[in-house]
């Protein structure tokens, strides 16, 4: 689950893209290319910051399990059912 601190930043991050397009609109096209950058950077700050806070920290099966419901562990047969 993300933490509120990773939470908070993302959302900076998302508000400062959609400032830069308010202020885009108001440029002239050149001026606006690069306030439209910005905001495409800042929206691949804010996605890359909410996809680290909710990756999981250990990555044993059991923490996988709890993080996604529908993972399936490769099953090998046992050894009596082998032979």
């Amino acid at each position: 689950m993300a933490s509120k601190l990773a939470l908070s930043e993302s959302l900076a991050w998302w508000t400062r893209a959609a400032q830069a397009r308010r202020i885009a609109s108001m440029l002239p096209p050149r001026d606006a290319k690069l306030a439209e950058a910005y905001a495409l950077e800042c929206e691949h700050q804010a996605r890359a910051i909410s996809a680290e806070g909710i990756r999981p920290t250990n990555s044993s099966v059991r923490s996988q399990r709890a993080v996604d419901p529908t993972f399936k562990s490769v099953r090998r047969p046992s050894p009596e059912q082998a032979a």
